[in-house]
């Protein structure tokens, strides 16, 4: 089963999203983008990360932006959700780096299709090149 990490600050939120998502995945719900850091310090592999919006200049934001840096190098794609069609941080969020946004508030059943997407569009990325 593939596994999906949703960081989310907003813990009614973060439970309908967890209990939502997990007909479908594995999932781990973690509180803030530090919180996720020490979760994919811990060796955890996952499949796809699904954030809440972080304010740029902030620390939150700060550690996101490196949770991102290292998801691209492992081919591991973002998806953030983003406030009430806020234009300013759907773009904010792609220049960050994630490869989708979501705004809140969703339809449930879009946003499962968009991570199965994400998750299809990984897996078919993935080369096997044999070792000379």
């Amino acid at each position: 089963m593939e596994k999906v990490l949703i960081i989310e600050d907003n813990a009614m939120m973060r439970l309908f999203l967890s209990n939502y998502l997990s007909r479908n995945y594995e999932v781990t719900a973690v509180e803030s983008p530090q919180q996720a850091k020490a979760v994919i310090n811990s060796e955890e592999v996952f499949s796809l990360v699904l954030s809440d919006y972080y304010a740029a200049n902030t620390e939150e934001h700060t550690v996101l932006k490196g949770i991102q840096t290292a998801m691209t190098w492992q081919g591991i794609p973002m998806v953030i959700l983003t406030d009430e069609h806020k234009s300013e941080q759907r773009i904010a969020a792609f220049e960050m780096g994630a490869q989708d946004c979501v705004s809140k508030p969703f339809n449930p059943l879009e946003l499962s299709l968009r991570l199965k997407t994400m998750i299809a569009q990984k897996e078919t990325k993935m080369v096997y090149r044999p070792v000379a």
